[in-house]
């Protein structure tokens, strides 16, 4: 079975609809996301969208919210998972390919100053990884980050920099990196290139090993499901954040 998480968003009031995401290395560690989910057909996608509207009009529900499905691609079904009933990590792809920002959406509906901006129209392929402070075995790599070079032609979201310490008592993502362009083939070009320029030093990171999942030939082809990581990468993870 090829299962391939699907998430439709219905953020806000007035069921406004701002994307449809697919989490597709969905390792527990090494959560990638792309936006729109290219791999989900056409037809799956509506019928998805259709049923989150139903669920949450059912509910009066109001504010930023995600609505999870499984995709398994052998039957050709989905599968309802859950309700996130708030803004989550991977928000920044739904950002880029609709020109959004969906933070200070949820701020203007808290005081009640939100105006729905009519139905929008995604454009492009977004994809986002997750930088962590972990060391060749996944563990939290805590410590002093000496230095710090994001890429400077994409989107990072982070509140570390050099001089920073990374403390060991909380999440090891450090920053998010986001990249979006025209097509997939060029989001996943720019990915690469991206994590080729991004330097961390004074601590072990997950970079490494995202370059290597950004060049490999399945991520490339859009060949994957939500074991391929643990199938085809993790028998060989010694030495990823090196």
């Amino acid at each position: 079975m090829r299962d391939r998480k699907g998430e439709y968003r219905k953020e806000f009031t007035e069921w406004q609809r701002v994307g449809f995401t697919r989490v597709r290395i969905d390792g527990e560690m090494y959560p990638i996301e792309e936006a729109p989910a290219l791999a989900v057909p056409e037809g799956a996608r509506a019928e998805m969208e259709a049923a989150a509207a139903r669920l949450l009009g059912a509910i009066s529900y109001r504010g930023a919210g995600t609505v999870e499905f499984l995709w398994d691609e052998a039957r050709g079904q989905s599968r309802f998972l859950e309700v996130n009933a708030r803004i989550q990590v991977e928000h920044p792809v739904t950002e880029m390919i609709c020109g959004v920002d969906l933070v200070a959406w949820q701020i203007a509906l808290a005081f009640g100053r939100f105006e729905p901006p009519g139905q929008l129209v995604p454009q492009g392929h977004a994809i986002e990884v997750r930088i962590l402070a972990e060391d060749t075995d996944f563990r939290p790599a805590p410590g002093c980050i000496t230095a710090w070079e994001p890429p400077a032609d994409a989107r990072v979201d982070s509140g570390f920099a050099a001089g920073c310490r990374v403390p060991p008592f909380y999440d090891s993502m450090i920053a998010k990196l986001i990249v979006a362009a025209p097509t997939r083939a060029q989001a996943v070009e720019r990915l690469a290139a991206s994590l080729s320029e991004f330097e961390v030093e004074g601590i072990a990171t997950s970079i490494p090993f995202l370059r290597r999942i950004a060049t490999h030939g399945d991520f490339v082809a859009n060949r994957l499901s939500t074991r391929w990581l643990e199938a085809e990468m993790m028998p060989a993870a010694g030495g990823a954040a090196s």
